[in-house]
């Protein structure tokens, strides 16, 4: 399997197993899954999209710029939290009626989105939120470990003191606002969600690699929006509480073998759990 980030001047391959090596700009993926638009990869069988467009944008003025991370940003969290249904066609006229934004930047939003593996573009027939299958977050785990453990070693390597400090601190608001819930789904609670992510995002921000750090993003993000779906639909609930303090105390010792393994259990973890809910909700016919 190969996840191919396409950025201004190289392409870049990240195969399983195997090591990161450049390509030209023009040549085209030969991976079973066929590609589309000059070289993107379908990877997966269940028809998600795990590609990641880095090309640099075309310089535009401030207010366009700033209408089209508003639309981008307006979408992304309310696609993430589940507000559209799996599979949901996106009409932009809808969506400017519902948002207050007008058609152009809420285009040019969900190509990005689609970028990111958040949105499927159909040919000449508009956009859909990504689907959710038990295949898709198999998929999604496989390219989870493979990118977010290595900017896990990059970050353990390169971060500093700084870097130390908003991990440390990213970690004391998580676990704050987890001491005021009981056994409830926090993974429902806007609050408790900006804090989780804000402290995984903390840890990848060591980095030295942009690419890497982008990536993360994009696959938690895509993670993120799997969890909420399925926390609905699972009747037991999973307590993080232990798990972030442990991460946060092999990090900030520099561990590296610990803070590897306590993620790639996090992240198998999260895995279970989503098939676990997905499962039950077939069980229900919902």
């Amino acid at each position: 399997m190969t996840l191919r980030v396409v950025t201004s001047s190289l392409n870049v391959d990240v195969s399983l197993g195997n090591h990161l090596r450049d390509r030209d700009r023009d040549e085209l993926c030969t991976d079973s899954g066929g590609c589309t638009d000059g070289g993107l990869c379908t990877l997966a069988p269940c028809g998600n999209i795990i590609t990641m467009d880095l090309t640099l944008p075309i310089v535009k003025d401030a207010s366009s710029v700033s209408l089209v991370e508003q639309a981008y940003q307006t979408l992304r969290r309310s696609i993430v939290r589940c507000d559209f249904q799996p599979d949901e066609r996106l009409r932009v006229d809808e969506l400017s009626r519902q948002f207050g934004l007008s058609s152009s930047p809420l285009r040019e939003a969900l190509n990005r989105l689609a970028q990111h593996g958040l949105v499927r573009a159909l040919d000449n027939r508009g956009f859909r939120v990504a689907p959710i299958s038990i295949e898709g977050i198999s998929d999604l785990t496989r390219v989870r470990l493979l990118i977010e453990l290595e900017a896990l070693r990059d970050a353990l390597i390169h971060g500093s003191e700084e870097w130390e400090g908003s991990v440390v601190a990213a970690a004391h608001g998580l676990m704050a606002i987890e001491k005021h819930f009981g056994t409830g789904p926090l993974l429902l609670d806007e609050k408790w969600s900006d804090r989780h992510r804000s402290f995984h995002m903390a840890i990848y921000s060591g980095c030295s690699s942009p690419i890497l750090k982008v990536m993360v993003e994009s696959l938690f993000d895509q993670a993120e929006r799997y969890r909420r779906f399925s926390a609905r639909f699972r009747k037991s609930q999973r307590s993080k509480g232990s798990e972030h303090q442990r991460i946060l105390n092999a990090v900030v010792s520099r561990d590296s073998e610990t803070s590897l393994e306590l993620v790639e259990g996090h992240i198998r973890s999260t895995e279970r759990r989503v098939v676990e809910g997905l499962l039950a909700k077939q069980k229900s016919g919902e």
